[in-house]
């Protein structure tokens, strides 16, 4: 396949790659959002549920533009007792101290924050929990009518309780763009009756970015629900990963990520990241992808499923590229197509990968070797990922393509650089002498290479 289509599809992936350099750089200023120029500030002044000074007072008489600003209180939490924050303003902005220092609790009695503006919804610094909706729509614990940018925020333990229909977002419904940077989505959950529940985690209408982010062990719980799509992530357009780890997530179909295109032009992009442990009741546990898929330098392991695919699973005969991935040791009970599935003719192009078990056709050079992956653990960087051992047949086997802008650094970033020894290592993890874990010494790590 010719991967040169992908530079016409992937607008957005300059931004998510500018911030991921930023990031991975320390430089956190400049991995923040661009803010407009004279922006009005307000200093919010106290903890209180309501009243003057509070959050929910100057979140709900923001103006376009305003950026309330939380990191001048000395309390560390605010407990919401009379329902969700509501603005009316098209752009708001939210700043704590940094998400572990600083929490917004929604006390179960409702949604946390509800951002009706066309505009964004931007939140930085900040753990939001305990947000419980019932309804249809969604969000448990964030809707947003138009786009939502979290930056260094946790939701977490958000729960949405469906009475009909379609719904969406058990932790966050994004209506339009959803971009996480840093931020992550766990613990949050669909439950109730309905015909369609999508995104256990998070559901995002347009597209969706995520760089150095974790979306885990979030539920959509489908006793009474005719289809439960994306344990994870529900997607409806153009989507991209970087740097990420999905895991532990559980629905009908797409355990971790349920990929749906909103135009031709709307492809799912997967690089350097870590789908791992999640279980899907019917097909696909790691990722349902029906459209056009770009997955390089990725790690897609320990997935399962009840029918193909345990790992990733291709519906349709859509343009489909993979370089430098693991996909291995997926499970399915159905039998063939452990790792992947997908729709005959469906032939998948790229070069470098590892791949145990497939029912389409790979390119020519796919390893099929146990990459003997080590647990998914934090082994140094901002997301949890999966280690090559000393004699796994996936190291300097990869690949760091030149088509997509070669890789400093694997999914861990600054400090693991992506090429050490002869050659890349497939997967989303260069394996090195542990020794050097640090970074500090780039060519003795290289020395130490077996």
């Amino acid at each position: 396949m010719d991967v040169s289509q992908f530079t016409r599809i992937t607008g957005r992936r300059a931004l998510a790659l500018a911030i991921a350099v930023a990031f991975a750089s320390g430089d956190a200023t400049s991995a923040s959002f661009p803010k407009p120029h004279g922006v009005l500030r307000t200093i919010v002044e106290n903890c209180d549920d309501s009243g003057p000074g509070s959050l929910r007072d100057a979140y709900f008489h923001a103006v376009d533009g305003e950026e309330l600003d939380l990191t001048q209180l000395t309390c560390s939490r605010i407990t919401l007792t009379t329902g969700a924050l509501t603005d009316i303003a098209p752009n708001v902005g939210v700043f704590g101290p940094g998400s572990g220092a600083f929490t917004i609790d929604g006390n179960y009695a409702n949604r946390v924050f509800v951002h009706n503006g066309n505009g964004a919804l931007q939140l930085e610094g900040l753990t939001i929990t305990h947000g419980n909706y019932s309804g249809d729509y969604g969000g448990g614990c964030i809707y947003s009518y138009g786009d939502v940018y979290l930056r260094d925020v946790t939701v977490t333990a958000c729960s949405l309780r469906a009475t009909s229909g379609s719904t969406y977002g058990g932790g966050i419904q994004v209506r339009h763009d959803a971009t996480l940077i840093a931020s992550t989505v766990s613990h949050s959950r669909i439950l109730g009756h309905g015909d369609t529940f999508r995104g256990g985690g998070i559901a995002s209408g347009h597209q969706f970015v995520a760089v150095y982010s974790t979306i885990s062990d979030n539920t959509l719980i489908c006793t009474d629900a005719r289809y439960c799509l994306g344990g994870g992530l529900f997607t409806h357009g153009r989507t991209e990963l970087d740097f990420s780890t999905v895991s532990g997530n559980v629905a009908d179909y797409g355990g971790g990520i349920y990929h749906r295109p909103d135009t031709n032009d709307d492809p799912l992009l997967i690089m350097q990241s870590t789908i791992s442990g999640n279980h899907a009741n019917h097909g696909a546990g790691g990722v349902f992808a029906t459209h056009t898929t770009l997955i390089s330098d990725s790690t897609i392991t320990a997935n399962s499923s009840v029918l193909p695919a345990g790992g990733i699973s291709f519906p349709l005969t859509r343009p489909t590229t993979m370089y430098g991935t693991i996909v291995a040791n997926n499970t399915t009970e159905s039998g063939a197509g452990a790792d992947i599935a997908g729709s005959k003719p469906l032939v998948i192009g790229g070069s470098h990968n590892l791949v145990m078990d497939a029912t389409v056709a790979l390119p020519n050079d796919t390893l099929t070797d146990d990459p003997l992956l080590g647990p998914l653990q934090l082994n140094g960087g901002p997301t949890a990922t999966h280690a090559l051992p000393r004699g796994s047949p996936a190291i300097d086997r990869g690949i760091n393509h030149a088509q997509f802008g070669e890789f400093l650094y694997d999914q861990r970033g600054a400090g693991y650089p992506r090429t050490i020894g002869a050659d890349t290592d497939i997967g989303a993890f260069e394996a090195s002498d542990t020794l050097f874990a640090n970074g500090f010494d780039v060519q003795a790590r290289r020395r130490a290479r077996p």
